[in-house]
């Protein structure tokens, strides 16, 4: 029991919210990279590494929410409006990943480097977009911690007002 305790205390330290902030920079880093390299193949390929490392890096999201669920315990966990965001921006991402994993295969698995049709490839785009957005999206928690995003965030959201 005090080893449990002790896991549970691991996942509440601040320090494990810092260790998935670096995880989701290091996503969009390598998002970033494979748009760059490999722009026109990511979308075409059913099995391609940009889907792998989505995939992958969903799936880290996924087993970091249940960990922080379970950490926390449910009423913890809804009180922190950052648990809340991340849980939202997770589960349309996981949504995502599910829907391109049934319309074109679990990325892990290529029986071929088939290419997708024109009409597929819309969809697929669509679908990769909207998850590489989902994962942009949870880099803007980070705003909070950085102390001079956090000023020019409040001087935007002052003159918006």
């Amino acid at each position: 029991n005090s080893k449990l305790r002790r896991i549970q205390q691991l996942f509440i330290h601040k320090y494990f919210n810092f260790f998935g902030m670096g995880v989701a920079f290091v996503n969009l880093i390598i998002i970033s990279v494979q748009l760059g390299a490999k722009y026109d193949t990511s979308f075409r390929e059913s099995h391609s590494t940009l889907r792998v490392v989505n995939f992958t890096f969903a799936i880290y999201y996924l087993l970091e929410q249940l960990v922080k669920f379970w950490a926390f315990g449910w009423r913890r966990y809804l009180a922190d409006k950052s648990n809340i965001y991340d849980a939202v921006i997770t589960s349309a991402l996981i949504i995502g990943e599910i829907v391109s994993a049934i319309m074109f295969g679990i990325p892990y698995f290529p029986k071929s480097r088939e290419i997708v049709l024109h009409s597929s490839s819309s969809v697929m785009w669509n679908i990769l977009r909207m998850v590489n957005i989902l994962i942009m999206a949870r880099m803007l928690k980070i705003i909070p911690h950085v102390k001079s995003m956090s000023i020019v965030t409040m001087v935007l959201i002052d003159l918006m007002k």
